[in-house]
């Protein structure tokens, strides 16, 4: 056999592996004829895991404050992680991952 030949071969049976597998477990072909290419598609919610919103607030309320968040963004996290909606981390200062919740409270509790 020759270099054409043995690269037609190799083209060969890597097509017709492609297309038992895929006839065999009932898959469309993908673009690139492999199977073992996962593809994600893009996440419908986006945030930046680095960038928190600070929202200083006074102290005296702080007890409505936490109370207030709790109700509207859920519990205080005991382990804030990149998917914790807000950390309250000082007394008189609440981070938000959203800038739409970092709106809200603004809002609500700005003097």
């Amino acid at each position: 056999m020759n270099d054409l030949q043995i690269e037609i071969h190799k083209r060969t049976m890597k097509l017709i592996s492609t297309v038992m597998a895929q006839s065999i477990i009932g898959v469309q072909p993908m673009p690139d004829s492999s199977i073992f290419n996962v593809r994600f598609s893009k996440f419908k919610y986006k945030f930046s895991r680095g960038k928190w919103y600070a929202a200083v607030y006074n102290y005296n309320y702080y007890h409505e404050v936490v109370e207030w968040c709790a109700e509207q963004f859920g519990p205080h996290p005991e382990q804030p992680d990149a998917w914790s909606r807000w950390v309250h981390k000082y007394e008189d200062t609440i981070h938000f991952r959203d800038e739409k919740d970092w709106m809200w409270f603004t809002l609500k509790w700005s003097s």
